[in-house]
C-alpha cells in the first residue's frame, strides 16, 4: 500500500514537473500591445488568444483581441470581444470601443446607445462623445452633434476628428438654413 502511495506522488510530481510553465499573462499582454502599436494585428489576435486561454474571466484578453479585430476590420469579432468585457467590467472605454464598431457598420443607434453607457460612467471621456456626435452627424441630426463637438473643443481645442466633424456639422446646417429660406 505504501509503495502505491509512493508511486502516484511520483507520478504526479513527474508529471508536474513535465508540463510547461503557463506564461505570464502580463508579458503576453505587453507583448500583444506592442504588436498592435507595431500594426502586427493578427499576433496581436494571437497573443490575445494565448492570454483568453490563461486567463478567461479577465477582461484584459478580450480588449486585446477585440482591439486587434477592430484593426484587421473584423467589426463583428470585435463587438463580440469588446460585449464580453463589458459583461466582466464596464468601463466608459470599452462602451466607446463597442460604440465605434457600430458606427463602422452604420448602427448609429447602437452607437448612439453605447456611447450614452459610456458617458453615464464618465462624464468626461470625450471619446464617447466624438463618437456619438459622429454617429448623431451621419444620422443627419447636426444640432446634437455639434453639441457633443462643442463639448469636446471646449476641453480638447485641437482634437482633430472633433474639428473636422464641427465644421461639417456647420456647414450642413448652414446648407439647411439656406434651404429653408430659399422656399420662403
Amino acid at each position: 500500500m505504501k509503495s502505491k502511495t509512493i508511486l502516484i506522488l511520483f507520478l504526479s510530481i513527474f508529471v508536474a514537473g513535465c508540463t510547461p510553465p503557463v506564461e505570464d499573462a502580463h508579458k503576453i499582454l505587453a507583448s500583444g500591445v506592442a504588436l498592435i502599436e507595431k500594426g502586427k494585428y493578427q499576433e496581436a489576435a494571437d497573443a490575445a488568444e494565448r492570454l483568453i486561454q490563461i486567463s478567461p474571466k479577465a477582461e484584459n484578453g478580450y480588449l486585446l483581441r477585440g482591439t486587434a479585430n477592430e484593426k484587421l476590420g473584423q467589426f463583428d469579432k470585435a463587438i463580440q470581444d469588446y460585449s464580453t468585457c463589458i459583461s466582466i467590467t464596464p468601463s466608459a472605454e470599452v462602451f466607446t470601443n463597442r460604440g465605434q464598431m457600430y458606427l463602422q457598420q452604420k448602427k448609429y443607434d447602437k452607437g448612439i446607445e453605447d456611447c450614452n453607457k459610456a458617458l453615464s460612467l464618465d462624464a468626461k471621456f470625450y471619446d464617447a462623445r466624438v463618437c456619438r456626435g459622429t454617429c448623431y452627424s451621419d444620422l443627419g441630426q447636426y444640432q446634437k452633434a455639434l453639441d457633443d463637438f462643442n463639448v469636446v473643443l471646449a476641453t480638447d481645442p485641437k482634437n482633430d476628428i472633433a474639428l473636422q466633424n464641427r465644421a461639417s456639422c456647420l456647414l450642413q446646417l448652414r446648407k439647411a438654413t439656406a434651404a429653408k429660406a430659399g422656399k420662403n
